[in-house]
């Protein structure tokens, strides 16, 4: 007889205008790119660490000491952020949040990156 089990991950969003209010701060935060290079973008936020989704786990402890964790992707229609961000929660690391506009948002608002 087949075991199932439902259970929901509820996750934490902030906004660009949250992140520049970090950054302004020197909030103890990290920012992390979870999709890396991809076919039309070589950037990232700046300061941000990558660290790809499928690495997530096994370089957990690099977000060790961080008040919070900042997860991103491309743009709100990837995944990528908000899957990592699931995994982390899975793994009782605290504060996470998940920046939904990702890199495409962030760069058509002139803010500002530096390349991967």
């Amino acid at each position: 007889m087949p075991y199932r089990k439902t259970f929901t991950i509820s996750l934490e969003f902030i906004t660009k205008g949250e992140i520049i209010q970090r950054i302004n701060k020197n909030s103890n935060f990290v920012l992390v790119d979870t999709t890396g290079i991809h076919e039309d973008n070589t950037f990232k936020i700046k300061g941000a660490k990558t660290i790809l989704l499928q690495e997530i786990t096994d370089r957990r402890l690099e977000l060790a000491g961080f008040d919070e964790t900042v997860l991103y992707g491309k743009n709100s229609l990837c995944p990528d952020a908000r899957i990592a961000a699931m995994c982390l929660k899975l793994l009782h690391i605290p504060n996470i949040k998940v920046y939904k506009g990702g890199i495409d948002e962030w760069m058509a608002h002139k803010l500002p990156v530096e390349e991967e």
